[in-house]
């Protein structure tokens, strides 16, 4: 044991510690557009208390789940040190709106397309009409060298 004094000094400074309560001081990190706001409590290394972190929602509803941005989610969870900063939060919002946008645009492009397109490889991706009457499209890649029932293959090679 390197420390001076041994176990007993320890415990005993242990014990003194559990006497006095800890002096945690609750600071308030920052706020989202949602109006949650974010809290913190430091750590303290002498009474072995770990710090931690938490939201509360606008309505002061402590039982409901607030609808927490994911970079202040990063930092609840410890996975960050820093709270992020609004122009982080802007700039990721950006990058998203931007995203669903562009996947909009090749949805409507796609719906003005043929039902079959070839893709490299050979592989053609070809759209269906759901059984249940869905009409939605759903795309699936279509080998030519692969069957999709049980010998499927073989009743085209008789065929050739």
């Amino acid at each position: 044991m390197s420390r001076q004094g041994g176990i007993i000094a320890t415990i005993i400074q242990n014990f003194r510690n559990s006497l006095s309560a800890p002096k945690l001081t609750t600071k308030l990190v920052g706020a989202d557009r949602s109006g949650n706001k974010y809290f913190e409590k430091e750590d303290d290394k002498s009474h072995n208390l770990r710090g931690s972190r938490w939201v509360e929602p606008p309505d002061g509803d402590q039982w409901s789940v607030p609808d927490v941005p994911t970079e202040w989610n990063a930092w609840l969870r410890g996975r960050r040190k820093r709270p992020p900063t609004q122009e982080e939060i802007d700039r990721n919002y950006a990058l998203m709106m931007r995203t669903i946008h562009r996947a909009k645009e090749l949805e409507e492009k796609e719906e003005g397309g043929s039902s079959s397109k070839r893709v490299e490889g050979g592989a053609s991706y070809t759209s269906d009409v759901d059984p249940d009457g869905d009409s939605s499209k759903k795309k699936f890649p279509v080998y030519p060298e692969y069957e999709i029932t049980p010998g499927d293959l073989d009743k085209r090679r008789e065929k050739k």
